[in-house]
């Protein structure tokens, strides 16, 4: 039903209808698309500190805030975040992917290699995040073998 709600457009109620379900990273997720608000992302980021004070959904809301975080131009904070994620077990590949991106977009091709190497294939992120980092990898080797270098 928070779905729905969504789709239409109706983020309060989107967000009553996953707070009812126990979905913190939904609810967060609404903050952040509900553009009616002026503080919309700082009110996603009080809610992820919330759950993940009450122990909810953890790593999945550290993900989401991370996120966020990159998206306001804070790339340490949202480093930080997914290295508090990579400390939950099962949730190292998913995190190390992430920062891999972040590194990549900041054209750190040495730390987003790093990185995507460290993307398994036999955890719970499981062999399509692996292939998504070594994809990330020969796009890496394409950019360096045409002479891109990262801005100095």
């Amino acid at each position: 039903l928070g779905d729905l709600y969504s789709y239409l457009h109706s983020f309060g109620d989107a967000r009553a209808q996953f707070e009812a379900d126990r979905n913190p990273v939904k609810v967060i997720q609404s903050y952040r698309n509900d553009y009616r608000l002026p503080d919309r992302l700082q009110q996603a980021l009080a809610y992820g500190q919330k759950a993940i004070a009450g122990g909810v959904m953890v790593p999945e809301c550290l993900m989401e805030m991370s996120d966020i975080h990159r998206q306001l131009g804070r790339p340490d904070r949202a480093l930080a975040l997914l290295d508090q994620v990579a400390a939950n077990p099962g949730y190292e590949s998913e995190a190390h992917l992430l920062k891999g991106r972040i590194h990549f977009k900041l054209r750190d091709f040495a730390k987003a290699k790093a990185e995507f190497s460290l993307v398994r294939s036999d955890d719970m992120a499981g062999p399509v995040r692996y292939r998504e980092a070594q994809d990330s990898l020969a796009d890496i080797a394409r950019y360096e073998s045409l002479g891109v270098q990262p801005p100095s």
